[in-house]
């Protein structure tokens, strides 16, 4: 039978420091059999209630800190409705940028060998990230899974490297994890940063 129109809703950037300037669009919305083309955009960028843009593609400049959750709605030429399709801006807040500095991505490692990580995270809102409010990650993987191997804190931490049972050519690696979430902005949610490397065992 015939079927509603099909709101599909996007936002770029998503999150940042304010004011932020984002471009919300409809791009990907889409009208259904018997109700012909999507003829109106109806998007409440505040959350209201209220209509506060009639284009299918809008800029909006969020002066304050918090969560926002713009709604579109779109209308066919048979004036049906579709359901609201949402998007979410984090506002205030910027992501902490993570960065792996040694071992590189896919350096290789023997069974007993002592690894040393190293790396920093920089952070607009927080500063300088103490070297303590790092955290690291190490997983032994195994074809398709992986186990909790350590945590580890730290700027340059290190571990031992092993293989849990497992010999060389069987698929097993690390994955490495450095991670810091930071205090974020007043009204504004925490964000994480990320970095993984993997390294792969020698005979």
């Amino acid at each position: 039978g015939d079927l509603p129109p099909v709101a599909r809703a996007s936002v770029a950037p998503d999150r940042g420091p304010t004011p932020l300037t984002v471009t919300l669009s409809a791009a990907g919305s889409r009208g259904t059999r018997g109700g012909g083309p999507i003829v109106a955009w109806e998007w409440d960028i505040d959350g209201d209630g209220t209509v506060d843009s009639s284009a299918p593609e809008v800029e909006h400049t969020f002066a304050a800190a918090g969560v926002f959750v713009p709604t579109l709605v779109v209308v066919d030429a048979a004036g049906r409705r579709s359901l609201p399709a949402t998007v979410e801006v984090l506002a205030g807040n910027t992501p902490p940028v993570a960065t792996i500095t040694s071992p590189a991505d896919g350096t290789t490692f023997r069974r007993g060998d002592e690894i040393r990580l190293e790396g920093f995270v920089g952070d607009a809102e927080d500063g300088e990230i103490p070297c303590a409010d790092l955290r690291w990650d190490v997983r032994l993987g195994h074809n398709a899974h992986s186990h909790p191997t350590a945590e580890l804190q730290g700027c340059a931490p290190s571990f031992r490297a092993g293989l849990g049972g497992h010999e060389p050519g069987n698929e097993v690696f690390y994955v490495v994890e450095l991670r810091y979430s930071d205090r974020g902005a007043p009204d504004a949610v925490s964000l994480t940063g990320r970095a993984q490397i993997r390294l792969n065992p020698v005979e």
